[in-house]
């Protein structure tokens, strides 16, 4: 599952991501630091101008003027496309066309197994693995394959 962050201008970003997710492109999103809203996707995802005006409050104003519509592809490209880029983890950049869109590619390999332990059995755990200098989920991960 990939990871990536926009800003969250206006409440545009949270707008956005909501009509996102009913698309069935991201799976789902929280706040992060700041102004950030953090989203979580898989295979492959497009985010274009085009889709970014479906819920813009300003639509048709912004198709009728080119300085306007000029002014809204920077701010996308600035807060929405190179905030994606530079926020991406477990995932790739495919194709990026400045001011209209961005695709990228889930790259992550590995699910997420969560397991239940008194902190005493974490404890130990987490001793034996830096005995072995291993990192904890490399400790579980070999004893529940082997």
């Amino acid at each position: 599952m990939g990871r990536a962050c926009i800003t969250n201008v206006n409440d545009r970003g949270f707008a956005f991501l909501e009509f996102l997710k009913s698309m069935g492109k991201v799976l789902g999103y929280e706040f992060g630091k700041d102004a950030k809203l953090c989203f979580e996707f898989t295979g492959e995802l497009e985010v274009s101008f085009s889709n970014y005006l479906e819920i813009h409050p300003h639509k048709t104003n912004i198709l009728r003027h080119k300085a306007r519509e000029d002014m809204e592809r920077n701010s996308f490209n600035k807060w929405i496309l190179i905030e994606i880029i530079k926020s991406l983890k477990g995932g790739e950049v495919v194709e990026y066309i400045p001011g209209d869109k961005v695709r990228i590619r889930d790259t992550e390999k590995t699910e997420i197994v969560c397991i239940r332990v008194s902190k005493e059995e974490k404890e130990k755990l987490e001793k034996e693995a830096n005995e072995l200098g291993k990192t904890l989920s490399e400790l579980i991960r070999s004893r529940a394959l082997s």
